[in-house]
């Protein structure tokens, strides 16, 4: 079109930065400015479309604080970081999923030296398990997507897991990722996806819990984020977590 934009995003999928790299538009000045770039630069995807008005057809002058003149473009770039966000994931998912995951294992646990990729993440009777420990049939965690990576120092010491569920209890199905440690204990949470600001405190509020306390009666209701945390802690549960890094090959 007559406007290019090339996007940069994290780990989380969050906008890191943005270059106009060919524009025949008035007023590209004001969206390459260090002004206009701080307002997408770190946001999510939900936090992308609540600079847009309802419908999508125009943007919040308010947030986005653009000359009258300049609203055209502006809008036109944030629809930009939008699709570009939704066809990255959607699009591009299974190529750049394994170097999110291991580069959160770096995150989460600095002194990783090698990384290993459990190959059967969910183990045949992690169900079996949720209803004896819960009483209530598994359904928060997507099994056919779920995935472990082992974190191992130089020394081959166990580190910990990174662990990737797609939570199926909510619409938009969120990408949640848990860090927990070799004694089972969550360390880190991180939900990828259009959730809200109260369901992502929630998941913040799960650091520090283990299997023991998420499997007390009426602390983990169906449907919520410490279910899902139940349900992952389970499935890590039915794994060897202190298990030496396999041979290499």
């Amino acid at each position: 079109g007559s406007i290019e934009l090339v996007w940069a995003m994290d780990l989380d999928l969050r906008i890191k930065d943005f270059r106009v790299q060919q524009s025949r538009e008035k007023h590209t000045d004001v969206i390459e400015s260090d002004a206009f770039r701080s307002k997408l630069v770190g946001r999510d995807l939900g936090e992308l479309r609540r600079l847009l008005t309802a419908g999508n057809d125009d943007i919040d002058v308010a947030a986005l604080e653009v000359p009258a003149s300049a609203r055209k473009i502006a809008h036109t770039t944030v629809l930009c970081g939008v699709k570009t966000r939704i066809i990255t994931d959607e699009a591009f998912a299974e190529t750049i999923l394994p170097a999110r995951t291991v580069g959160l294992v770096h995150r989460y646990f600095p002194a990783t030296d090698r990384v290993t990729r459990v190959v059967a993440p969910y183990p045949a009777g992690a169900a079996d398990a949720m209803n004896r420990a819960h009483g209530a049939a598994p359904g928060q965690v997507d099994p056919d997507t779920f995935a472990i990576m082992r974190a191992f120092d130089a020394s081959g010491r166990p580190l910990g897991v990174v662990a990737l569920a797609y939570w199926t209890a909510d619409p938009a199905r969120p990408e949640t990722w848990w860090a927990v440690g070799p004694e089972g204990t969550i360390r880190e949470t991180l939900v990828v996806g259009d959730v809200d600001d109260a369901t992502r405190a929630q998941f913040t509020d799960l650091r520090g819990a283990d299997l023991e306390a998420l499997s007390a009666p009426g602390r983990s209701p169906a449907g919520t984020p410490a279910h899902c945390g139940f349900e992952v802690l389970t499935v890590l549960a039915g794994h060897d977590l202190s298990a030496p890094p396999p041979p290499s090959k």
